[in-house]
């Protein structure tokens, strides 16, 4: 599992490079959210969501490992694409000088490895 966690992180590595820290742990964490489904009454602590505050503590770490030992990399990193447009969306869809499309369009060129062979 520890290898899985390595791979999700150098993904989230690549990200923080593009969009800066704070936003990507926060689409990071969005995405760690969306695929545990917001389960507030969870027995399991780590799979309760995790507050989306940009912030790469405790609690979004035991989420990471978690749900590195059910899913493969490849999965997390699809949920952490859609929590980064998720954000994006929420973020642009008010702002009528900010294209939320492109916007949507460059999160999903620069979060893939396979640029021509993307399933979402």
């Amino acid at each position: 599992a520890s290898s899985n966690i390595q791979e999700v992180l150098d993904f989230l590595q690549k990200h923080i490079r593009k969009v800066g820290t704070e936003q990507a742990v926060k689409d990071f964490q969005r995405g760690l959210n969306i695929l545990n489904k917001y389960n507030k009454k969870s027995p399991i602590e780590a799979k309760r969501p995790i507050d989306e505050d940009g912030i790469l503590g405790n609690q979004t770490y035991s989420c990471l490992e978690n749900i590195c030992q059910k899913y493969t990399p490849k999965i997390v990193q699809k949920y952490v694409r859609r929590g980064a447009v998720n954000n994006a969306i929420f973020d642009t869809k008010n702002d009528g000088r900010i294209d939320t499309d492109k916007r949507v369009l460059n999160i999903y060129k620069d979060l893939s490895k396979e640029k021509t062979n993307v399933r979402w």
